[in-house]
């Protein structure tokens, strides 16, 4: 191929004759031919064709017609699939990166040889290059440097999806080695950290409907009041991993609320009792108008009083969910998911 490559006439093409061509086009075609595997390159708005033997083996008939010609012409079955792809690349998510070892060999960093402003804004980083991860991240995912090390020491590419928590963010990353003699790789990504979120909300979606689905249908032939209240506590605690789930019915002419049917976790203090209004009487004006309180730090929760908030932290009750329920003003029987 490098032959074939070298006697093109390219001259009638847009990338004009070999000897006119960059210095880094030219590494990347030698870095090409070099491979053993299946290498390609598409230059250009044109996407025109160069390739290695493993490539043009696979080729079948299309080769040698391909050489030199429009990556869309030539493969135009297949290139509504892989043009986003190519998109990608030519829109400068392409990343240069040196992987650092050290003394004994480890793979432990790396260094930014070249970005764009597509990577500045997907990423949201101050201007990289010639900064270490480490320097630009302070605490970065050691993943990216192992992934990065496993592309050089086995020469095979790399296609994973990666966070990078200090981003906040999720990528998917392709990534091949572009010269192992300078622990150097080429990094084709892509913030995909929207539609990991969507995906996500979506999964959740589909598991409360599960969960709804079967929590009704182990309600529904139940007869009794108090096992009902039970089973319904237990299934809440162990779907949402939760510390404690009990069931509060108020009475209010008697002055006070009754925690009955908790679901527990081993080891935590039973919450069963009478409670009276008087001794939480901001726990009881904050849920009295039915709507669903969330506390996710007792000791934060500036609308109780100090002996309140005592008291639950006695209990081991450092956060809740308490989901009332208020007909006409008054208080009705209250379930409540806590965890301690």
């Amino acid at each position: 191929m490098a032959g074939r490559i070298r006697d093109f006439d390219w001259s009638a093409t847009p990338l004009g004759p070999i000897a006119d061509w960059s210095e880094r086009l030219k590494l990347a075609v030698e870095l090409m031919l070099a491979s053993p595997l299946v290498s390609t390159l598409a230059c250009g708005p044109h996407r025109l064709l160069l390739y290695n033997a493993a490539a043009a083996r696979q080729f079948g008939d299309h080769h040698p017609a391909a050489l030199g010609r429009p990556l869309p012409d030539t493969f135009s079955l297949g290139w509504a699939t892989v043009a986003p792809y190519y998109a990608r690349a030519f829109d400068g998510e392409t990343v240069m990166i040196e992987v650092l070892q050290d003394g004994a060999g480890k793979w432990v960093d790396f260094r930014f040889l070249n970005v764009n402003r597509a990577f500045v804004k997907q990423t949201s980083m101050p201007y990289p290059v010639g900064k270490t991860a480490t320097e630009l991240l302070g605490s970065p995912n050691p993943r990216w440097t192992e992934l990065y090390g496993q592309a050089l020491d086995t020469g095979e590419p790399i296609r994973i999806e990666e966070t990078e928590h200090t981003l906040g963010r999720t990528f998917d990353l392709n990534i091949f080695t572009l010269d192992g003699a300078q622990n150097q790789v080429a990094v084709l990504f892509t913030d995909i950290t929207a539609r990991k979120r969507a995906e996500a909300a979506l999964r959740e979606g589909e598991e409360r409907q599960a969960f709804l689905l079967k929590l009704s249908d182990a309600l529904r032939p139940i007869g009794d009041a108090q096992t009902l209240r039970a089973t319904a506590c237990r299934m809440l605690g162990e779907g949402l991993s939760a510390s404690r789930v009990y069931y509060v019915g108020y009475e209010p002419q008697a002055g006070y609320g009754q925690v009955a049917d908790d679901y527990l976790v081993d080891g935590l203090p039973s919450l069963a009792g009478q409670y009276p209004f008087e001794a939480f009487r901001a726990t009881y004006g904050r849920i009295a108008d039915g709507a669903t309180w969330i506390v996710p730090n007792v000791w934060e929760a500036t609308d109780l009083p100090e002996h309140e908030r005592e008291y639950y932290a006695a209990q081991d009750v450092s956060a809740w969910v308490s989901v009332p329920l208020a007909r006409d003003g008054t208080l009705a029987p209250c379930q409540a998911s806590i965890d301690g």
